[in-house]
């Protein structure tokens, strides 16, 4: 029996562009922005996590759910910035 095929589905994140350093330090940015240090840790915690579950691990991990709001709308304008 032959099978069509009806989509192909490409991921290149981290293959096209390495996102994962973009991040980390996007995250280092956003600390040194608002005086906060990010350790290093809970970026590797992050690694391969959507933006709402990583703002949920660093608010886990720095044990302030405000502040890791704010480091990642911080994160996010660096991030996008250094795309």
């Amino acid at each position: 029996m032959e099978r069509s095929i009806d989509a192909v589905l490409f991921d290149l994140d981290g293959l096209m562009v390495d996102t994962e350093s973009i991040s980390g330090n996007a995250w280092r940015l956003a600390g040194q922005e608002l005086g906060v240090v990010v350790p290093e840790e809970m970026i590797l915690g992050m690694v391969g996590l959507s933006v709402t579950l990583s703002v949920a691990y660093a608010a886990r991990y720095l044990g302030d759910s405000a502040l890791a709001e704010q480091l990642s709308q911080a994160g996010r304008r660096h991030y996008h910035r250094q795309l």
